[in-house]
């Protein structure tokens, strides 16, 4: 055997064997993910399960533009508790959204016992275009990133106020971020991206603070349970 037909047959097993550990590395990701997300799950004393399929019917989710529609939809890395007064959810999203297409994101999901909100969301223009009922706000700069629609422009208006709207920017200024609400829910998401497990605790607690503030604008009159 010739010396350049050695190299050859060496350089042939060495990409095998980079595409087998390849292969072997990211059929474990997701094993390696559930664990650790398990584990956070379990140092903020929330409740967690790998999949649920069913979350959308057990949590009486609103329809949004997060992509409830979709099919094959599945909620992953489940996890539930309390956090700061209100029902809160977390978790992988996953569905189908058209012919070799899959939509996937972190959502955070927050629940008032005593507020509603009307159905609406805000997004990064980009996301939401074309716009229906878009809602006017006097706040220029947001109104050059984000767009809020909803059918009950007077109540919106109300709820993302001047503070509301500061504190969005201050937070996601230059991210993708995207917010829906209806009935006694809130959810977030930054589409298309699914986060670190070290970054989910850090979302929840941001997120958390802008649900707060929406839910005390919110419509405290209608305090059915949720």
């Amino acid at each position: 055997m010739t010396a350049g037909m050695t190299a050859s047959l060496v350089f042939f097993a060495l990409l095998v064997g980079f595409i087998v550990l390849g292969w072997i590395v990211s059929a474990g990701a997701p094993k390696r993910r559930t664990r650790a997300l398990e584990a956070v799950a379990a140092e903020m004393g929330f409740s967690f399960v790998a999949d649920k399929p069913n979350y959308v019917a057990d949590l009486q989710l609103p329809g949004a533009r997060l992509d409830w529609h979709g099919v094959n939809r599945t909620a992953r890395n489940f996890m539930e508790g309390t956090l700061s007064g209100m029902r809160t959810a977390i978790f992988d999203y996953f569905c189908d959204a058209g012919p070799r297409f899959c939509t996937f994101n972190t959502v955070a999901l927050f629940a008032s016992t005593q507020r509603r909100v009307p159905a609406f969301d805000l997004s990064r223009k980009l996301l939401l275009n074309p716009y229906s009922d878009l809602v006017e706000l006097s706040a220029p700069e947001f109104s050059k990133h984000f767009a809020l629609i909803g059918a009950d422009h007077d109540w919106l208006r109300r709820m993302f106020d001047r503070q509301v709207i500061d504190l969005i920017i201050s937070t996601y200024a230059r991210q993708n971020f995207q917010m829906s609400g209806g009935g006694p829910w809130l959810a977030f998401t930054i589409p298309q991206t699914r986060l670190k497990p070290e970054k989910w605790r850090g979302f929840l607690q941001d997120m958390s603070q802008i649900a707060i503030a929406v839910f005390e604008r919110a419509r405290a009159e209608d305090t059915a349970a949720a």
